[in-house]
């Protein structure tokens, strides 16, 4: 059997980059290893959020073990605390949810 192999951001950054697009969520399964894996990429920092607060949705909606489905971007990891990082996604989440109430009132 080969070696399992995760997808990288990189791939999905590059496909934001070559599609014009600021997030992006990869699913994919491998049926060797009979494996799902969930790639995301933001271009900003709320972008990155986003994406992965979508890809914990899929994830969850897949039927994936709940401590599964908390993922935080590595990006984000890396650079903040824990107190700047639930300051970071209420942010996000409070301009989500802004967004889209603007979306649902302008259709």
């Amino acid at each position: 059997m080969s070696k399992y192999k995760d997808i990288p951001i990189e791939a999905a950054k590059n496909i934001a980059e070559e599609f014009d697009k600021s997030q992006v969520i990869v699913i994919t399964w491998d049926d060797v290893h009979h494996k799902t894996h969930v790639t995301t990429y933001g271009k900003s920092l709320e972008d990155y959020v986003q994406a992965a607060i979508g890809g914990n949705k899929l994830k969850r909606a897949l039927g994936w073990p709940e401590e599964d489905c908390d993922a935080v971007p590595n990006r984000l990891k890396d650079k903040v605390n824990d107190e700047t990082l639930d300051r970071t996604l209420d942010r996000t989440l409070d301009r989500t949810l802004d967004r889209t109430l603007d979306n649902l009132r302008s259709s």
